[in-house]
């Protein structure tokens, strides 16, 4: 049977890079028990955030209508890049079924816990080139100081699951890095600065999160997977 009156029963469509939007669909599940997923990462072309905007607005597109036959009344753009540069071409494949990317919940978010604009950005490398976090930021604050930080290897580190060593501690000073710049205030204290200082975990793997947060636990952090759950619930 077609039509919407069978809206309701079906499934929600999540899509990443590769296997780091599972963390999504599970976020999604415990917050939505009653509704049903269909899960596709495309492991086989990871990672996007060093390709072009049309490469990954191409493989976007095809994972898209791929979802679709499962007949999914919603799509989850877990993937950070392919939020930021296919959207468009996302809705115009899928119309009319609605799409859900991460860069307006989580920019949404941080403009919200950061209200004096001090935002750092730790994304994939096509994220921060394509600057649409910092177009969402200051659409919502113009006055915003945003810092963005490319980690490109990320992706990798986590899909292979090389989350400690030498390697994955080089990648993280990076972060690091970039929260220390943004939470930089000449001699304010760690209260002062946290009111103001926004680190936004655009990546999905918690090991990221934990270690970086270690280092720099008076900086404020947005979940963008926490964002984009609330996005959701609101469809």
């Amino acid at each position: 049977m077609t039509g919407n009156h069978d809206l309701p029963n079906r499934p929600i469509g999540v899509f990443d890079s590769g296997m780091g939007g599972l963390t999504v669909m599970r976020a999604l599940m415990a917050r939505l028990p009653h509704e049903s997923f269909v899960y596709l990462g495309d492991t086989a072309r990871l990672p996007y955030g060093s390709k072009s905007p049309e490469t990954v607005t191409r493989y976007a597109v095809q994972c898209a209508r791929a979802l679709s036959e499962h007949r999914i009344k919603l799509l989850v753009v877990a993937c950070n890049t392919a939020s930021a540069v296919a959207l468009p071409a996302l809705e115009a494949a899928l119309k009319p079924t609605p799409i859900v990317g991460v860069i307006e919940p989580g920019a949404d978010a941080a403009a919200k816990a950061a209200p004096l604009g001090r935002i750092a950005v730790i994304a994939t490398e096509g994220t921060v080139k394509g600057g649409a976090y910092v177009r969402a930021i200051h659409a919502r604050n113009p006055n915003a100081v945003v810092t963005q930080q490319a980690c490109p290897l990320f992706v990798a580190l986590a899909e292979e699951g090389l989350t400690e060593g030498a390697i994955a501690e080089l990648e993280l000073s990076f972060p690091i890095a970039a929260a220390r710049l943004v939470s930089r205030e000449g001699e304010r204290t760690a209260a002062e600065v946290s009111s103001k200082s926004m680190l936004i975990r655009l990546w999905t793997y918690g090991f990221a999160f934990r270690l970086v947060f270690g280092v720099m636990g008076f900086v404020g952090f947005v979940g963008a997977i926490l964002c984009l759950c609330r996005y959701v619930r609101g469809f």
